[in-house]
């Protein structure tokens, strides 16, 4: 994908936690991770097949970058569980924000997935 094409990091956050937020608890329940396996999660938003998939593939883009920000890791959490929290989200927001910004192969790779679905 063309530079001029990548969106802004702001941008790509919040398209990343628009696919990724309502995939987290069919992602944690799976988990083998223990950190992150809940299998307390009693109410699973409904999701499609397709956009499920696509969680999965930005969650294992993501979760090496996430599992080194404590902060961001608990914001995952809390969406996880809580995923309407307004506070919960814009922390995950910019976490991910921090972590793009850092990490501009995650961000590029993160926005041909987008593109991609």
């Amino acid at each position: 994908m063309p530079d001029s094409m990548t969106p802004s990091v702001p941008t790509l956050a919040q398209l990343t936690i628009q696919v990724l937020v309502p995939c987290l608890p069919h992602i944690f329940v799976s988990d083998t991770n223990p950190l992150l396996h809940d299998p307390t999660l009693a109410t699973l938003p409904e999701v499609s097949h397709k956009q499920l998939e696509a969680g999965q593939v930005l969650w294992q883009e993501l979760w090496p970058d996430i599992s080194r920000d404590y902060e961001t890791v608990t914001a995952v959490q809390k969406v996880a569980r809580t995923p309407d929290s307004p506070v919960w989200k814009s922390t995950f927001e910019q976490g991910l924000i921090s972590i793009l910004s850092r990490n501009e192969a995650l961000a590029k790779s993160l926005a041909e997935i987008l593109c991609n679905m």
